[in-house]
């Protein structure tokens, strides 16, 4: 996956849902030797869980210039490995991956209804783990759907889940002002508050409501002097 260096620590707001999830990623991308080995973030889209892994990756490649960070989508390592399978190079495949010092993965929901691939993952996270590596995963669904992650953290205190939960309406805002504030001088602070008020804790559905209600605000002022537009986009 290609780093956003963008997506960094300092360029993530704090929320009440996110806090926790934040401070164990710092955790995480200080030192192998120190830090969590297992981090698990996980909760609904759009919270940020993204954007930590990506944190992390740069952290960590800052503070640990030797070491060799993987971060990968859970399906891409997934279409690697079926074609590892249907080629029968399954060992070439083990060996490529067990060469790296941290594996960032995102999205492993995207195995649930998969026991064998889930398994797959599970060793592959439990050689690197028992090795001295990290691991860290992002997961949005149900966890009793991916048995294997809960359970390598189990009883282990370098090892953590982290839920991360939706940020407030107040907090929403916040997020929505600094990422706007850099394209927009001024933001009309009514149309980011109803952006806000109609996506229920989603960012990503508030960042969409937000666009189209400044998309119109340039139609219609494109029409001063003109016939306005009679119905808005949003």
């Amino acid at each position: 996956m290609k780093l956003n260096p963008d997506l960094n620590f300092e360029t993530l707001i704090p929320t009440s849902g996110n806090r926790a999830a934040l401070n164990a990623a710092r955790e995480f991308a200080t030192s192998r030797k120190s830090s969590l080995d297992f981090l698990l973030l996980h909760g609904p889209p759009a919270v940020g869980k993204t954007h930590l892994l990506h944190a992390i990756h740069s952290a960590a490649s800052m503070l640990q210039p030797k070491s060799h960070v993987l971060h990968i989508t859970c399906e891409k390592w997934n279409e690697e490995l079926l074609a590892a399978i249907r080629s029968e190079r399954t060992e070439e495949f083990r060996n490529k991956y067990r060469q790296i010092d941290i594996l960032l993965m995102d999205d492993i929901q995207i195995l649930s209804g998969k026991p064998i691939t889930q398994q797959f993952l599970a060793d592959y996270v439990q050689t690197l783990v028992h090795a001295g590596c990290g691991v860290a995963l992002t997961y949005s669904g149900r966890l009793s759907a991916i048995p294997f992650a809960t359970g390598v953290s189990a009883a282990r205190p370098k090892r953590l889940i982290v839920e991360i939960g939706a940020p407030t309406s107040e907090e929403m805002h916040q997020v929505l002002l600094s990422k706007f504030g850099i394209l927009y001088r001024t933001i009309p602070l009514n149309c980011v508050k109803a952006a806000c008020l109609s996506a229920h804790g989603d960012i990503r559905r508030a960042e969409g409501r937000l666009n189209s209600i400044l998309l119109y605000r340039k139609i219609e002022s494109s029409f001063v002097g003109t016939s306005a537009p009679k119905s808005a986009i949003w």
